[in-house]
């Protein structure tokens, strides 16, 4: 499956395979989100707010950092997705104003205006 790597402003976050993810992680993240770890990765290709926050907290959580997920806030443009590794099928290919543009380095929104 596809590496992604994450910055949010001048913050390295981590990487996500999201077919590794450990099952306790998996439970983790459903109950601070509601969300699947499916759901989290088909959300970040719609640029869901839900999903963008989780996947920064996800991240943090990685690292051990305690952080409220509701408390994270940032610009859409300021969270960057990179795609670092690509093995087998590749994931649906978003919009490039909407989600992660999977052709290369770009921050989630191409543009400041998400409703364009």
């Amino acid at each position: 499956m596809t590496i992604y790597r994450f910055k949010l402003r001048d913050e390295s976050l981590g990487d996500i395979d999201f077919a590794t993810v450990q099952l306790k992680e998996a439970f983790a993240i459903k109950a601070a989100s509601g969300l699947t770890v499916v759901e989290m990765l088909n959300g970040l290709a719609k640029a869901d707010p839900d999903c963008l926050q989780t996947v920064v907290w996800f991240l943090k959580f990685r690292r051990g950092e305690v952080v409220d997920r509701g408390s994270i806030d940032f610009a859409l443009n300021e969270l960057d997705a990179e795609i670092v590794d690509e093995a087998g099928p590749k994931p649906p290919t978003p919009s490039s104003q909407n989600g992660i543009n999977t052709s290369g380095h770009s921050p989630i929104f191409a543009t400041s205006d998400p409703t364009t």
